[in-house]
C-alpha cells in the first residue's frame, strides 16, 4: 500500500536547496547602532579589566557589549539639561550595582543632519557634549553622537523629537520608555527603570 507523501514548507524549500532567512525572535533589539564617541570615561589605569577608552573613534558600542545587560538612551534634544545630569546619575548607579554583569549604559545623540565627517556643525556639538559630560562627570555612561535620520535610527523606530530609553538583556528588549522632552524624567520613571533593571538582573 502507498501512502502520499507530506512535505511541510521548510523541507520543501531545503529539498529545493533554497537557504532561508534566520527568524528574528520577539523583542529582539533591532541591530546595531554605530555612533561618533563624544566622551568615554570607562577606561581606569588600575583596573586590568578595565574596557578600552574609544572616544574620538566611530564605534558600534551596542555591538561590543554583546549580551551584557545595556539601557540606550536616545535622546533628540541636542542640549542635555539638569533632567539629563539626573538620567546619567541614576545610570551610573546601576552601572556600579551591576559592573560584575558588564552592564552597559550609553547615551546617544542623533541630532545631525549628515554623519559626522560631512557634517559641518558636528566637532562643535561633539566639544558641547564632552565639556557638559566632563562637568558631570558621566563616568561609565558612554556619550555618542549620530545622524539623526539613518536606517539604524528607522530600525530603532526612534521618534522624531524626545528621548527613547530602551533596556535589553541578551539583546532581547525587556522594557522601552517613550518621553516627550526631558521634563518627562521624572523621579518616577527614573524609578521605574531602575526597579526595571534590578528585577531582570536580580539585584
Amino acid at each position: 500500500m502507498r501512502f502520499p507523501l507530506l512535505l511541510t514548507t521548510a523541507a520543501l524549500v531545503a529539498a529545493a536547496g533554497v537557504a532561508q532567512e534566520p527568524t528574528k525572535a520577539a523583542n529582539a533589539t533591532p541591530g546595531t547602532f554605530r555612533s561618533y564617541v563624544v566622551l568615554d570615561q570607562r577606561t581606569d589605569p588600575k583596573d586590568p579589566k578595565g574596557k578600552r577608552n574609544v572616544a574620538g573613534f566611530e564605534h558600534d558600542l551596542i555591538v561590543s557589549n554583546e549580551l551584557n545587560p545595556t539601557v540606550a538612551v536616545f535622546s533628540r534634544i541636542a542640549k542635555p539639561d539638569d533632567a539629563t545630569a539626573k538620567l546619567v546619575g541614576k545610570l551610573k548607579e546601576l552601572s556600579a550595582a551591576h559592573k560584575t554583569l558588564e552592564f552597559g549604559a550609553y547615551l546617544f545623540f542623533p541630532v545631525l543632519d549628515k554623519v559626522y565627517a560631512d557634517d559641518a556643525k558636528a566637532k562643535a556639538t561633539a566639544d558641547d557634549l564632552q565639556k557638559w559630560g566632563e562637568a558631570i562627570p558621566v563616568g561609565p555612561v558612554v556619550l555618542g553622537l549620530s545622524e539623526k535620520e539613518s536606517d539604524q535610527t528607522k530600525a530603532w523606530e526612534l521618534p522624531e523629537t524626545g528621548l527613547l530609553v530602551v533596556f535589553y538583556n541578551r539583546h532581547k528588549v525587556i522594557k522601552k520608555w517613550k518621553l516627550d522632552d526631558t521634563a518627562a524624567l521624572t523621579d518616577e520613571v527614573l524609578a521605574a527603570l531602575a526597579a526595571e533593571v534590578n528585577k531582570e538582573l536580580k539585584k
